[in-house]
């Protein structure tokens, strides 16, 4: 099984994914732990992130597809190896994050988002689960500011819109669960639904 963990910056993630293999672990489920990008976004593309107009969002949509790309070959392998894959992150980021941004391309959230399931139909592995941890941009901005690393999506207005993209255009695909709720509950859910 391969379940994907999508939600802004300062969601929870990396902590509830954690959280989830230990848990599966437990039951004696071997589980693989990864995450997106595979690369260090700030080594790699710190000037595109920053700048945040139409034609940054496009390289890094490719970059990541890319990255994406080469990454569905180490999750089929350890899915064939009979892991369960956790990932923090894959295709609706960068549907969410990216997105938000090519909308003066495109016109609509609509067509951004055909046009990037067109583009991503290259990427044949994909989750049999995605959850999406549901925060306010408010609650992220707090939590990401307690951190010693920032990566530069972090900005109120921006979050919100990334957010909308989550809660709107992309709700269909994902099972929304509170990310302001305790952790361990959260992983409880989550755990539950795995289990099911």
């Amino acid at each position: 099984m391969f379940v994907a963990l999508e939600g802004i910056d300062g969601s929870g993630k990396t902590t509830v994914s954690s959280g989830l293999r230990h848990k599966l672990e437990n039951d004696g489920i071997k589980v693989y732990l990864t995450h997106e990008p595979t690369f260090n976004v700030e080594d790699i593309a710190g000037d595109l992130i920053s700048r945040r107009d139409s034609e940054s969002a496009l390289k890094l949509f490719f970059m990541f597809t890319e990255d994406r790309y080469k990454h569905q070959a180490e999750i089929s392998e350890k899915l064939d190896q009979g892991y369960l894959v956790l990932c923090d992150r894959y295709l609706y980021s960068s549907f969410a994050y990216q997105g938000s941004l090519l909308e003066g391309i495109f016109g609509t959230r609509e067509k951004v988002v055909a046009w990037m399931s067109g583009v991503s139909e290259i990427i044949k592995v994909r989750p049999d689960i995605n959850i999406y941890l549901d925060i306010s941009a408010d609650t992220a901005i707090k939590r990401i500011w307690n951190r010693r690393r920032i990566t530069g999506f972090e900005d109120l207005q921006y979050l919100d819109r990334v957010r909308s993209y989550y809660t709107g255009v992309l709700r269909k695909h994902l099972i929304m669960m509170n990310g302001e709720d305790p952790v361990e509950r959260i992983v409880g859910s989550i755990y539950d639904i795995i289990r099911r």
